[in-house]
Protein backbone atom coordinates (compact mmCIF):
# COMPACT_ATOMS: atom_id res chain seq x y z
CA UNK A 1 0.00 0.00 0.00
CA UNK A 2 3.28 2.32 -0.32
CA UNK A 3 4.08 4.14 -3.17
CA UNK A 4 8.01 5.57 -3.49
CA UNK A 5 8.32 7.64 -6.45
CA UNK A 6 11.49 9.82 -7.26
CA UNK A 7 12.70 12.60 -4.24
CA UNK A 8 11.73 9.29 -1.56
CA UNK A 9 7.69 10.41 -2.03
CA UNK A 10 5.89 8.45 0.24
CA UNK A 11 1.89 8.15 0.74
CA UNK A 12 0.20 5.53 2.63
CA UNK A 13 -2.81 4.92 0.67
CA UNK A 14 -4.30 2.49 2.90
CA UNK A 15 -8.17 4.03 3.86
CA UNK A 16 -8.54 5.90 1.64
CA UNK A 17 -7.50 7.26 -2.47
CA UNK A 18 -5.26 9.53 -3.55
CA UNK A 19 -5.31 11.58 -7.04
CA UNK A 20 -2.27 12.54 -8.49
CA UNK A 21 -2.63 15.31 -11.33
CA UNK A 22 -0.09 16.92 -13.24
CA UNK A 23 0.05 20.14 -14.59
CA UNK A 24 2.36 20.26 -17.37
CA UNK A 25 2.35 23.67 -18.08
CA UNK A 26 3.84 24.27 -14.53
CA UNK A 27 5.56 21.42 -14.24
CA UNK A 28 3.62 20.30 -10.88
CA UNK A 29 2.11 17.88 -9.64
CA UNK A 30 -0.96 17.83 -7.26
CA UNK A 31 -2.39 15.29 -4.89
CA UNK A 32 -5.65 14.96 -3.66
CA UNK A 33 -6.54 12.60 -1.57
CA UNK A 34 -10.62 11.66 -0.22
CA UNK A 35 -10.90 8.80 2.34
CA UNK A 36 -13.33 5.35 1.57
CA UNK A 37 -16.73 5.69 2.77
CA UNK A 38 -19.52 3.02 3.33
CA UNK A 39 -22.87 3.24 4.60
CA UNK A 40 -24.01 2.09 7.79
CA UNK A 41 -27.60 0.94 7.36
CA UNK A 42 -30.26 0.81 10.21
CA UNK A 43 -33.10 -0.96 10.39
CA UNK A 44 -35.61 -1.98 13.24
CA UNK A 45 -38.17 -4.96 13.99
CA UNK A 46 -41.99 -4.28 15.02
CA UNK A 47 -41.77 -2.91 18.54
CA UNK A 48 -38.84 0.24 18.62
CA UNK A 49 -36.76 1.93 16.62
CA UNK A 50 -32.90 2.20 16.30
CA UNK A 51 -30.48 5.04 14.74
CA UNK A 52 -26.55 5.61 14.27
CA UNK A 53 -24.61 8.37 15.35
CA UNK A 54 -23.62 8.45 11.63
CA UNK A 55 -24.53 6.44 8.36
CA UNK A 56 -21.67 8.19 6.26
CA UNK A 57 -19.05 6.51 8.16
CA UNK A 58 -15.08 6.37 6.47
CA UNK A 59 -13.46 3.10 6.66
CA UNK A 60 -12.00 2.85 10.26
CA UNK A 61 -14.12 5.11 12.08
CA UNK A 62 -16.81 4.21 14.67
CA UNK A 63 -19.68 5.56 15.17
CA UNK A 64 -22.67 4.95 17.89
CA UNK A 65 -25.49 2.79 17.13
CA UNK A 66 -28.66 3.16 19.66
CA UNK A 67 -32.02 1.24 19.39
CA UNK A 68 -34.92 2.77 21.49
CA UNK A 69 -38.00 0.48 22.58
CA UNK A 70 -41.64 1.24 22.09
CA UNK A 71 -44.43 1.43 24.55
CA UNK A 72 -45.25 -2.01 25.25
CA UNK A 73 -41.92 -3.08 24.21
CA UNK A 74 -38.32 -4.14 25.15
CA UNK A 75 -35.10 -4.26 23.48
CA UNK A 76 -33.64 -7.91 22.40
CA UNK A 77 -30.56 -7.77 20.47
CA UNK A 78 -28.92 -6.35 17.77
CA UNK A 79 -27.49 -8.23 14.53
CA UNK A 80 -24.52 -6.31 13.47
CA UNK A 81 -23.05 -7.09 9.47
CA UNK A 82 -19.82 -8.66 9.50
CA UNK A 83 -18.03 -5.49 8.36
CA UNK A 84 -18.46 -3.65 11.89
CA UNK A 85 -16.58 -5.05 14.33
CA UNK A 86 -18.38 -4.04 18.07
CA UNK A 87 -15.79 -1.79 19.94
CA UNK A 88 -17.82 -1.26 23.21
CA UNK A 89 -21.48 -2.12 24.72
CA UNK A 90 -22.37 -6.13 23.31
CA UNK A 91 -25.20 -7.25 20.96
CA UNK A 92 -27.73 -7.68 23.96
CA UNK A 93 -26.59 -3.35 24.67
CA UNK A 94 -29.26 -0.47 23.61
CA UNK A 95 -26.36 1.61 22.68
CA UNK A 96 -23.30 0.03 20.63
CA UNK A 97 -19.96 1.58 18.87
CA UNK A 98 -18.82 0.11 16.65
CA UNK A 99 -16.06 0.06 13.58
CA UNK A 100 -16.46 0.08 9.84
CA UNK A 101 -14.41 -1.93 7.85
CA UNK A 102 -17.15 -1.71 4.69
CA UNK A 103 -20.99 -1.44 4.06
CA UNK A 104 -22.60 -2.95 6.95
CA UNK A 105 -26.69 -3.34 7.60
CA UNK A 106 -27.48 -3.17 12.01
CA UNK A 107 -30.81 -4.66 12.81
CA UNK A 108 -32.63 -4.20 16.22
CA UNK A 109 -34.96 -6.66 17.62
CA UNK A 110 -37.71 -6.03 19.80
CA UNK A 111 -39.48 -8.26 22.02
CA UNK A 112 -43.71 -7.53 23.68
CA UNK A 113 -43.58 -7.09 27.50
CA UNK A 114 -45.27 -10.34 29.13
CA UNK A 115 -46.93 -10.86 32.05
CA UNK A 116 -49.73 -13.23 33.73
CA UNK A 117 -53.73 -11.74 33.75
CA UNK A 118 -55.55 -13.75 36.33
CA UNK A 119 -59.70 -14.00 35.99
CA UNK A 120 -61.80 -14.98 39.04
CA UNK A 121 -64.96 -15.08 39.45
CA UNK A 122 -66.79 -14.22 43.11
CA UNK A 123 -69.72 -15.99 44.73
CA UNK A 124 -72.46 -16.02 42.29
CA UNK A 125 -70.99 -16.44 39.25
CA UNK A 126 -68.08 -17.52 37.09
CA UNK A 127 -66.04 -15.85 34.31
CA UNK A 128 -64.30 -17.34 31.14
CA UNK A 129 -60.53 -18.00 31.19
CA UNK A 130 -60.51 -18.62 34.45
CA UNK A 131 -57.13 -18.63 36.31
CA UNK A 132 -54.02 -17.06 34.96
CA UNK A 133 -53.51 -16.63 31.54
CA UNK A 134 -49.72 -15.66 30.26
CA UNK A 135 -50.53 -11.98 27.54
CA UNK A 136 -47.64 -11.05 25.47
CA UNK A 137 -47.86 -7.26 24.43
CA UNK A 138 -49.76 -6.24 22.28
CA UNK A 139 -51.83 -9.66 22.39
CA UNK A 140 -54.47 -9.04 25.17
CA UNK A 141 -57.04 -11.55 26.99
CA UNK A 142 -60.58 -11.20 27.20
CA UNK A 143 -63.15 -12.65 29.72
CA UNK A 144 -66.61 -12.88 30.15
CA UNK A 145 -68.53 -12.90 33.29
CA UNK A 146 -71.50 -14.85 33.88
CA UNK A 147 -74.06 -14.51 36.24
CA UNK A 148 -75.27 -17.48 38.16
CA UNK A 149 -78.96 -18.08 38.47
CA UNK A 150 -80.56 -15.63 40.98
CA UNK A 151 -77.67 -13.26 40.94
CA UNK A 152 -76.37 -10.49 38.47
CA UNK A 153 -73.09 -9.01 37.64
CA UNK A 154 -71.65 -6.22 39.72
CA UNK A 155 -68.45 -5.25 38.67
CA UNK A 156 -65.08 -5.78 37.43
CA UNK A 157 -62.60 -5.57 40.15
CA UNK A 158 -58.65 -4.98 39.39
CA UNK A 159 -55.74 -5.58 41.56
CA UNK A 160 -52.24 -5.15 41.02
CA UNK A 161 -50.38 -2.86 38.67
CA UNK A 162 -51.24 0.42 37.61
CA UNK A 163 -53.98 1.46 34.68
CA UNK A 164 -51.93 2.40 31.13
CA UNK A 165 -48.96 2.16 32.90
CA UNK A 166 -48.61 -1.73 33.73
CA UNK A 167 -51.86 -3.16 31.79
CA UNK A 168 -54.80 -2.09 29.58
CA UNK A 169 -58.48 -2.89 30.10
CA UNK A 170 -61.29 -2.12 27.57
CA UNK A 171 -64.89 -3.34 28.04
CA UNK A 172 -66.56 -4.46 25.32
CA UNK A 173 -70.32 -4.67 27.54
CA UNK A 174 -70.36 -4.66 31.56
CA UNK A 175 -69.97 -8.00 31.31
CA UNK A 176 -66.96 -8.70 29.64
CA UNK A 177 -63.47 -7.19 29.86
CA UNK A 178 -59.81 -7.66 27.90
CA UNK A 179 -56.70 -6.75 29.16
CA UNK A 180 -53.55 -6.41 27.78
CA UNK A 181 -49.84 -6.42 29.29
CA UNK A 182 -47.78 -3.02 29.12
Amino acid sequence: DMYTGANNLKLNASGGKYTFTYNRSTNKLSISYSAVKYTVTMEAGTGGSAKAGSTSVNLGDTTTITATPSAGYHFNKWTIGSNATIMSGSTTSTSVTIKVSGNVTCTASFTGNSGTVKYAAGTGGSVSNSGENSVTYPTEKKSTATASTGYTFSKWTISGGTKDTDYTISTGSTTSATIGIK
